[in-house]
């Protein structure tokens, strides 16, 4: 009895753990569309598809980013994917949306700070880096090794 009750749980993490993984799967539509542009045409189109109609639009810095985000994203080789790693809600007309674009030569980590409009999310501002944990600050934390164990 005590076998069949693990295998009951066992199965209810995995059916929990493959829902939560369907449920997140797709991007917002503003994301993706600089994710496809990116795939079709290089970092110029995919920022000129992210800034749209949201706060970095008129931003007098986006060339500066521009230019940081093609050195980055030349610098990994081949582009192959992109994939959401986590969706934080902040209240319900803000988010922030983790992903990582998938090169040859290694990954580069986004957040993105989202905002919805009347009409749909737009992006507030975003920041990369091909350090995980420059994006996402608990990684450091959770990835840190004691002296003694190295």
């Amino acid at each position: 009895m005590r076998t069949f009750q693990k295998i009951i749980l066992a199965l209810l993490s995995c059916l929990s753990l493959t829902r939560a993984a369907t449920l997140d799967s797709s991007f917002p539509a503003i994301i993706e569309k600089g994710f496809t542009e990116y795939d079709r045409s290089g970092a110029v189109m995919a920022i000129n598809a992210w800034e749209r109609g949201g706060a970095l639009e008129n931003d007098t810095r986006a060339s500066g980013k521009l230019r940081a985000f093609k050195d980055a994203t030349d610098a990994l080789g081949t582009y192959r994917s992109a994939e959401k790693i986590l969706t934080k809600p902040i209240g319900k007309n803000s988010q922030i949306v983790y992903a990582a674009m998938n090169f040859k030569r290694g990954a580069l980590y986004i957040r993105f700070w989202l905002y919805r409009t009347d009409t749909d999310w737009v992006i507030q501002n975003f920041t990369f880096s091909p350090r995980p944990e420059a994006i996402m600050p608990w990684l450091a934390v959770e990835g840190e090794t004691p002296a003694h164990e190295e």
